[in-house]
């Protein structure tokens, strides 16, 4: 059980690091489109 513990634990944290690039890289290429408008 503990172990179970454990791996959800290390799967929500990749989860949530993997998200995290993946937000900051959409609002990087929004930044750049709305620099380019300009």
């Amino acid at each position: 059980m503990k172990i179970y513990l454990l791996l959800l634990e290390t799967m929500r944290n990749f989860l949530g690091k993997f998200l995290t690039v993946k937000y900051h890289r959409e609002r990087r290429k929004t930044a750049c489109r709305l620099v380019l408008r300009k």
